[in-house]
């Protein structure tokens, strides 16, 4: 299963966010919680299934880094290939003119 993952080091307020159930493209759920980690299931999401597992680990100096790994797997198929590139030939010469500049002495 595909999965995307993400570190962040944080103070307490940042950790509370980090903490909060999504509502933007998901919509997630609370399904298990401890001083240490935290996980979480969509209620509503473009995909057949979805979780969340957020890892915390205080550090010395207040902080903490809050480590999220995202398991969404998708509904719809996805396309994997590499764009092909596009070469497009420009003229970048002046047009000709019929004969030389006339000049007004």
């Amino acid at each position: 299963m595909a999965h995307v993952s993400s570190t962040s080091i944080v103070d307490a307020t940042g950790l509370e966010r980090l903490r909060q159930c999504r509502r933007d493209i998901v919509d997630e759920e609370l399904e298990a919680t401890s001083d240490a980690s935290a996980a979480y299931r969509a209620t509503r999401a473009p995909f057949d299934t979805y979780r969340r597992v957020l890892d915390i680990r205080p550090r010395g100096d207040g902080r903490f880094d809050g480590h999220q790994n995202f398991c969404p797997q998708t509904r719809w198929p996805t396309i994997s290939t590499t764009a092909q590139p596009v070469s497009m030939i420009v003229n970048r010469m002046k047009k000709s003119v019929a004969g030389p500049a006339n000049s007004v002495v």
